[in-house]
């Protein structure tokens, strides 16, 4: 076979190598984000009246157009927190508050839409951070349920814990007092004993009253989820079977909506 017939058979075998290596590191590279977009009407409140305008969450961040002025607009690497209901949303920034007072400024929208679990997942993930999303999604998938009850200085609710891969759930029946966290929202986790269990989140605490007890097997499934997450040993249960990323599982949901 004459060289440069062979040399050309080369150059063609190297490029279809290349082909399948691209195509395999693309198959295991990143989920590319979702194009998503939701929107409601909705005011922003001040101490004495409030504004109307529009809130948008998207890819790019967190919006607010108002009838009448300026827009507000937040990208989620400038959200520090944020604390979600159906119908409440308030924004935590890290720009200082005015008159010289301590703290950084908040901004509390009442909704009239009221946002779903799935974009309240999306939020939750997409800013990363501590947050306090109320608005779990009952039906998702979880590997083990408990009926509880939350007291408070109040009345209290009762509901259902739901521990699932991406975190723990708390649903109650009127959606008040309900929580979803993300294992990344929790800082400590206790089981003072069989009938009792402590979510210790980085911005609040919940203490919970068990109505059937919670196994040691299952408690070490959670404390490996929460302490272990992003190692490759776990010390007391198989912890790859339970700990993962939310983003996925949020994304391809969302892309189906």
């Amino acid at each position: 076979m004459p060289f440069s017939i062979r040399f050309q058979s080369f150059i063609l075998l190297m490029a279809a190598f290349s082909i399948v290596a691209l195509a395999a590191r693309a198959g295991t590279g990143p989920i590319p984000a979702t194009n998503i977009s939701w929107s409601t009407p909705a005011r922003l409140r001040h101490r004495i009246g409030s504004t109307p305008g529009t809130l948008t969450f998207d890819q790019h961040g967190i919006h607010f157009r108002p009838l009448k002025g300026a827009p507000l607009n937040w990208s989620f690497i400038g959200v520090q927190s944020f604390d979600l209901t159906q119908h409440e949303f308030t924004v935590k920034s890290y720009e200082n508050r005015g008159w010289r007072l301590p703290g950084e400024k908040a901004f509390r929208f009442t909704l009239t839409q009221a946002v779903s679990s799935s974009e309240a997942a999306f939020l939750a993930e997409e800013v990363g951070k501590p947050s306090q999303n109320e608005v779990p999604d009952p039906h998702l998938p979880s590997f083990a349920v408990i009926p509880a009850r939350h007291a408070t200085l109040s009345r209290g609710s009762n509901g259902l814990l739901r521990f699932r891969k991406e975190g723990i759930d708390y649903v109650t029946l009127t959606g008040k007092d309900s929580r979803s966290w993300r294992w990344a929202d929790i800082q400590t986790i206790a089981r003072p004993d069989a009938y009792h269990l402590t979510v210790g989140g980085y911005l609040e605490t919940f203490d919970f009253d068990l109505k059937q007890p919670i196994s040691q097997a299952l408690f070490d499934r959670l404390w490996d989820c929460v302490y272990g997450r992003g190692l490759q040993i776990s010390t007391k249960s198989e912890k790859s079977s339970c700990c993962i990323s939310s983003h996925a599982a949020m994304a391809s949901k969302m892309g189906s909506r």
